[in-house]
């Protein structure tokens, strides 16, 4: 199964279709279609794969989530310093195209500062992933820009506690490519929203 599962990512990839995008986390209006981000319909698992290119080992701080380990973001995130950014006063219903649900977002203090333009490196976001309630956090995704450029510029995470490890890593390969690029490609593209660089939602 699990063979069979990498095989679609692959062709997928090599197509270079981003049919993976919300696979399974419930993206489906014709707004997150045409921003590349097909619903449940599409057919592969959001959990086929993390990223193929390895990324170095940082430690996260008080104002930005590590790279690297999964474990490093699992520990980064229990200890919660993130929830003293800039953040959402409490979950919402997702803001169309994105494919999360019920979410919260939070700003770090350079990425909530930025104006226009593209964000400068340690630009950082968490966002809290909920149960259909809005009462219960049942995964994370946090995005860190380490470099200059587009969407390969930042590094992802997700994980949920229903399909486990999304995305880890940089945005050049794998599911950060295919996922997370895929969809945050469409920022500034849409006249409901004020994105830019990647980041649909800047907290400030």
């Amino acid at each position: 199964m699990k063979t069979n599962l990498l095989s679609i990512l692959e062709t997928s990839m090599l197509s270079g279709a981003i049919a993976l995008v919300g696979c399974s986390l419930g993206c489906s209006s014709s707004t997150a279609a045409e921003a590349g981000c097909p619903g449940q319909s599409a057919g592969c698992p959001a959990t086929a794969s993390g990223s193929t290119v390895q990324e170095a080992e940082t430690v996260g701080t008080a104002q930005l989530p590590p790279t690297g380990a999964e474990a490093s973001y699992d520990a980064w995130l229990e200890k919660g310093e993130y929830k003293a950014w800039k953040c959402e006063p409490s979950p919402h219903d997702a803001r169309s195209p994105s494919p999360h649900g019920k979410n919260r977002i939070c700003s770090n203090a350079a990425l909530a500062a930025h104006g226009a333009g593209e964000f400068p490196i340690g630009s950082a976001g968490v966002k809290e992933l909920y149960d259909a309630a809005g009462t219960k956090i049942v995964g994370y995704a946090t995005y860190r820009k380490v470099g200059t450029g587009k969407g390969e510029a930042w590094s992802w995470f997700e994980k949920t506690v229903t399909d486990g490890l999304i995305a880890k890593g940089p945005g050049t390969a794998g599911t950060p490519k295919s996922i997370c690029v895929g969809c945050h490609a469409g920022t500034g593209s849409d006249a409901a929203h004020s994105g830019h660089d990647f980041v649909y939602t800047q907290v400030n």
